[in-house]
């Protein structure tokens, strides 16, 4: 099991010179080209550690964003380091991934507001589980007055 777990990390410290790599490579619009070439390497699994690493330049979240593959959007629904742009448009995706930015203690207030009130009973229990909007309520006793708790579920007021 030392041997998997070596190998692992092994893995992940080059996924993030790659990806350090390509961020460098996107921010120079010379480098377009090179760009293309390099994110063209990367297989669906590199994508989808790519998505959930806190690591991730933001630039390649932006561009992981656009992927047509369902499980990426997922580890981008739950990435802290995902931009709150981002999180708004996974909001409105589907229920898997509407429950990943729920999740997400990064997810903007109003985001969180909406999809407390999601026709998904799924998604509704991520939000009413969601940290932030927890701590926020009982830090900030103003902010718990917007929500009345019932029936387990966190609805605006």
């Amino acid at each position: 099991q030392p041997l998997f777990f070596s190998l692992q990390t092994k893995l992940e410290a080059a996924m993030k010179v790659q990806l350090e790599i390509l961020s460098s490579l996107l921010s120079c619009k010379a480098n377009q080209n090179n760009f293309k070439k390099f994110w063209d390497t990367f297989d669906i699994v590199d994508k989808r550690f790519a998505a959930k690493a806190v690591e991730t330049p933001t630039n390649i979240l932006m561009i992981l964003a656009n992927e047509l593959d369902y499980s990426i959007r997922c580890h981008l629904a739950s990435n802290t380091s995902t931009p709150a742009s981002i999180l708004a448009k996974l909001a409105s995706e589907t229920e898997w991934i509407r429950s990943g930015v729920a999740g997400n203690p990064s997810t903007p207030r109003d985001i969180i507001v909406k999809l407390f009130n999601d026709i998904s009973p799924m998604v509704r229990n991520a939000a009413t589980k969601n940290t932030s909007v927890m701590q926020e309520m009982f830090v900030n006793p103003s902010t718990s007055k917007q929500y009345n708790l019932k029936f387990g579920i966190l609805k605006q007021c």
